[in-house]
């Protein structure tokens, strides 16, 4: 196939500006049949091969070569959709399957887009049944010594194949496994080798180092035994399978997890251990551990923060040895190329379910893969249903392991159960639930009423940001001497990471403290508090919440309060959450108002028993079925919009603000981007746009010789600046609860 492109596309074409069309078509077939054989999916080589020869030949076309000489500025080129031609010309010469041919074609014409819906490909294929001499035409015009052209019957009988297909009978979840595999294969290789990547350069799985964990108490030691319990069963595992692993909230999940998953692997002769968490905070964490446990240079930590650290050297020279152009494909594109990859939920799901084609790019490495989903409960339970129905597929189709993590184990799949039934073998904490409506006044009230709340370290968690910083200038005010800390996603990332270490450092010293927060702290952040006061929530929220008390069972049994709090016009948690979640949390609370640690497992199986029966599922797999393959449902719903703010403390952001205001979006400035927009994330809030143009109104549009605190760029973000920063109303942003938003501007911000 390669002599057949090198003797039909002129030798001078090129693909990018630096690099020859025919060079780049046989360098991404080469590497995407790399990664291809690397990761088990040889049943695919020929559909492969077929789509990564002929996905830029469009390239071909006169114009492109001209708006490559003169930098991208020129008429535009549509390339992919007659690259797909040639895909279908050359089925016949590979003896593949027609249909098969045709998911090469449409990999190939929207490989820089993403999938469509059934019925769009349909509406796009099916006019040209009457234009085959034109696209014949079109395909010598590209191609003067091309001599594979698309023959009448072939294209007749594609076209039936297509019109046959109705997508009602919800039979097309094949097909579209087999089009977002090949779609992955050819976008990862196609943007391997458009950054020079020379050679494909994955490490092997690497040992585990077990860690070496102090015996000081029974604690320590209950935890040692639960941990060989689980790795003893993972040893006896011979076959993929899906699997669960219930463990209690301070057992070591994630030493458990990861050592589990190591041990299936190496029995099953996989090479890949991918870990989903459900926030960024804990893929941080979590992926500091990994590398403990793991050689570091074998572990990838992927999420939006992590700060793309190109070479400033090399950078300037752009003269990258291909050992870094291997590791720039995991900071431009986000490409899985480690064997142990600590990730998010989101990106998972994006994986798995987002038609755009770059999001596809990981999708090969679920084949031959041990994936790990820590905290899968925060998933909404909508989509329990319809997820566990794709896992399912994708470990019958690849042999994948999913091990679902928690203390709280959904109804998401069916899988065996990895850990030993267990309770934690200490009293660390009881609820009680208080019936009635209190609002943010009446807390204080509450809190003296039910807690040790002069003596002891307390955590309370509210549903809004709004509501969360009421009451922490409530505290505030009253524990005038005591620190109190705020956490919540008006404060930066940055900021937040800050506050954490003052709290853990409290923590580690004995002394008192008081944190309020947002459902940020729900999952996997290592605190510890003597009482907890939940604001009515879903029970798993609930509970969650809880494994912040006395994690550790080292103090007294602790106490978690839960009641339901109001703004004026109704509940905090009806802002928030769907009315049938609370409901099935208030029937069980109502139900059982004072229960303890111990009885978690009995009421949370309870709980998800009344939600399966009453909620009404997403269908995304349903969906896919259907052919419905370009729609999508975002792991976590955001029907509003945030402007984002930054906040500059010291007037050090300015120069990165304007380098990525004024740089052009190339290729070969996206590490630069990326590098840019990574760093900027660590100082940004989100804002609702009523509350800006609240504060810019307030503070007035005059021009001073003094600094301005809230500063508008363009129409695209803001700058809240040091003179905006500070304790008082007078302030946008305070040093410890972040954002402030003026008590007119708006109602509760959901």
């Amino acid at each position: 196939m390669n002599k057949l492109l090198r003797g039909s596309l002129n030798g001078e074409l090129k693909s990018h500006k630096d690099k020859l069309l025919c060079d780049h078509l046989s360098g991404t077939a080469l590497l995407a049949i790399d990664l291809l054989r690397l990761h088990g999916l040889d049943e695919l080589e020929l559909d492969v091969l077929l789509a990564a020869y002929t996905h830029d030949v469009g390239k071909a076309h006169p114009d492109f070569q001209e708006r490559l000489r003169k930098n991208g500025k020129g008429k535009g080129v549509e390339h992919s959709a007659p690259s797909s031609f040639f895909t279908i010309s050359l089925a016949e010469d590979l003896n593949i399957d027609l249909f098969d041919a045709f998911l090469c074609a449409e990999a190939v014409r929207r490989h820089h887009t993403g999938v469509e819906n059934w019925r769009e490909i349909n509406a796009y294929w099916l006019p040209y049944h009457k234009s085959l001499k034109k696209i014949n035409a079109d395909m010598k015009l590209l191609a003067p010594q091309w001599t594979r052209l698309i023959q009448v019957e072939n294209f007749e009988t594609l076209i039936n194949i297509i019109d046959d297909i109705d997508p009602d009978d919800g039979e097309m979840h094949d097909a579209w496994f087999k089009l977002r595999a090949i779609l992955s294969l050819l976008v990862a290789g196609d943007r391997m080798d458009a950054i020079n990547v020379a050679k494909i350069q994955f490490h092997n799985l690497p040992t585990y180092q077990k860690p070496i964990f102090p015996q000081r108490n029974e604690m320590d030691k209950w935890r040692a035994d639960v941990a060989e319990t689980c790795e003893k069963r993972a040893r006896e595992i011979r076959s993929p399978g899906i699997y669960t692993l219930t463990l209690p909230t301070g057992s070591g999940k994630t030493n458990i997890g990861l050592s589990s998953a190591r041990i299936i692997a190496e029995n099953l002769g996989y090479e890949t251990i991918i870990y989903a968490l459900p926030f960024i905070s804990i893929v941080e964490q979590n992926a500091a551990f990994a590398k403990q446990v793991f050689d570091p240079s074998t572990v990838q930590e992927d999420h939006s923060l992590m700060l793309s650290k190109a070479d400033d050297e090399n950078e300037k020279e752009k003269n990258y040895g291909d050992g870094e152009n291997w590791k720039r494909m995991s900071r431009l594109f986000r490409y899985w190329n480690s064997p142990v990859v600590v990730t998010t939920m989101v990106q998972l799901w994006e994986t798995i379910y987002s038609p755009r084609a770059a999001a596809t790019m990981d999708f090969h490495r679920l084949n031959r893969a041990v994936v790990i989903l820590d905290e899968p409960q925060g998933i909404s339970p909508r989509l329990w249903y319809e997820f566990g129905k794709t896992l399912e597929y994708i470990h019958e189709k690849w042999k994948t392991v999913f091990i679902f993590m928690t203390a709280t184990q959904p109804e998401i799949a069916k899988g065996a159960e990895l850990a030993p039934k267990i309770q934690f073998p200490f009293k660390r904490h009881r609820y009680k639930y208080l019936p009635g409506k209190y609002t943010v006044a009446d807390l204080l009230g509450i809190l003296k009423e039910h807690t040790p709340f002069a003596k002891e370290s307390g955590l309370i968690v509210m549903n809004t940001r709004k509501s969360a910083l009421s009451v922490f200038l409530l505290i505030k005010r009253e524990m005038k001497d005591i620190p109190v800390y705020m956490l919540s996603r008006w404060m930066s990332p940055q900021h937040r990471r800050e506050t954490l270490e003052k709290i853990k450092s409290h923590q580690k010293d004995g002394e008192q403290h008081y944190l309020v927060s947002t459902q940020v702290v729900e999952a996997g952040v290592d605190l510890d508090f003597d009482w907890v006061f939940r604001d009515l929530g879903p029970l798993d929220s609930v509970i969650q919440v809880a494994g912040r008390c006395n994690r550790s069972a080292l103090r007294k049994e602790g106490i978690v309060i839960i009641a339901e709090i109001s703004g004026e016009s109704k509940p905090f948690s009806k802002m928030v959450y769907d009315s049938v979640f609370l409901e099935a949390t208030l029937e069980i609370l109502r139900g059982r108002p004072e229960f303890s640690d111990a009885d978690v497992q009995e009421i949370i199986a309870a709980y998800y028993k009344t939600l399966s029966n009453r909620l009404n599922p997403c269908e995304v797999w349903k969906r896919i079925g259907h052919g419905k393959w370009g729609d999508y449902t975002s792991l976590f719903q955001k029907d509003y919009y945030e402007v984002p703010v930054y906040i500059d403390r010291d007037g050090t952001l300015d120069g990165m603000i304007d380098e990525l205001r004024n740089m052009d979006r190339t290729l070969e400035n996206r590490e630069r981007l990326k590098s840019l927009q990574n760093s900027l994330q660590q100082y940004a809030i989100g804002v609702n746009e009523r509350d800006l143009k609240a504060w810019s109104n307030k503070i007035g549009s005059f021009f001073t010789d003094e600094e301005q605190k809230l500063e508008f760029v363009g129409d695209d973000y803001c700058v809240i600046r040091g003179s905006g920063i500070g304790v008082g109303a007078e302030h946008l942003y305070h040093p410890i609860a972040g954002f402030q938003p003026l008590a007119e501007s708006s109602e509760e911000d959901y």
